[in-house]
């Protein structure tokens, strides 16, 4: 896939800078239909074999734009490390569905970083854990997207243990291990916060039940970050959802990071495979 073209570049949102990478196919075409990658907590756009997902939809003929969240950690200019732990700390769910909202915007308006490469006949959003959430929460609030798929998508936003509200209320601030880097990393009150008065806008399980798109749950079997039951019980809240479950995959479907292996592991080409039959069904009752 050494022929597929990769543009990286800064996009501008209302809670600042979001690096960003545009994965073309091989003959981009003006009606080329774009997917979004979404990235979860903790994530970042060149996690694990991130990369490498968005290079197989462009060798299936798919346009695809990987980026980093305003406040995921990382910068435009660092785009590997959690370089910038206050933003980290002071990331909420309002700001990335703000920032969602605007990279969608940006998608589908002529003229702006994104829109000179490409013009998109049709959007969909792919997201990973707590991205799940974003996309879920943006399809519901925008007309520009054509289907969602979540791999591994949290069910609920209320995640906070009792140890961190407590820390929250003494505080003002609680703490967690970046197991990979050994990087203490704050999560300042804010999220709790911005969670506690958007409670009734940010529920999940109404967001899927309003969908008015196609959307497809994809979840590992063996995912203890978020378990089958939490994923299944969303699912109640729209049945016309498809649901996938895959034996013996993990939270990142096998991937890890780094990812220095040459083939995508087997769960990871799963998911994909199952993506793809359901993006190009949707796109053949949208024509």
């Amino acid at each position: 896939m050494a022929d597929l073209q990769e543009i990286n570049f800064v996009l501008h949102g209302p809670n600042g800078r979001m690096g960003a990478t545009l994965h073309l196919p091989r003959i981009p075409l003006s009606g080329t239909p774009l997917i979004i990658w979404v990235h979860g907590f903790k994530g970042f756009r060149e996690w694990g074999h991130f990369p490498h997902i968005a290079r197989w939809w462009a060798g299936q003929g798919f346009a695809v734009l990987r980026f980093d969240f305003s406040h995921n950690g990382t910068q435009p200019e660092t785009p590997f490390e959690f370089s910038n732990l206050e933003a980290f700390g002071r990331n909420t769910y309002t700001k990335e569905l703000q920032d969602l909202l605007a990279v969608i915007q940006q998608a589908t308006t002529l003229g702006t970083p994104i829109t000179q490469y490409i013009q998109p006949s049709r959007v969909h959003l792919i997201g990973h854990s707590r991205g799940g959430a974003s996309a879920l929460l943006a399809a519901s609030r925008s007309d520009k997207i054509a289907s969602v798929v979540t791999w591994a998508g949290i069910g609920t936003l209320l995640r906070f243990s009792p140890e961190q509200l407590a820390d929250w209320r003494v505080q003002g601030v609680t703490w967690i291990e970046n197991t990979r880097t050994g990087q203490r990393m704050p999560l300042f009150s804010d999220i709790f916060t911005d969670w506690e008065t958007h409670t009734r806008d940010y529920n999940l399980k109404h967001a899927a039940r309003a969908l008015q798109v196609p959307y497809l749950q994809i979840h590992g079997s063996l995912d203890t970050t978020v378990t089958p039951a939490e994923a299944s019980a969303l699912h109640l809240f729209n049945q016309r959802a498809e649901y996938l479950e895959i034996p013996g995959a993990n939270h990142t479907f096998g991937g890890r990071h780094p990812w220095t292996e040459p083939e995508l592991p087997a769960q990871t080409l799963e998911a994909l495979q199952a993506s793809l039959t359901f993006f190009n069904k949707a796109l053949s009752t949208h024509l």
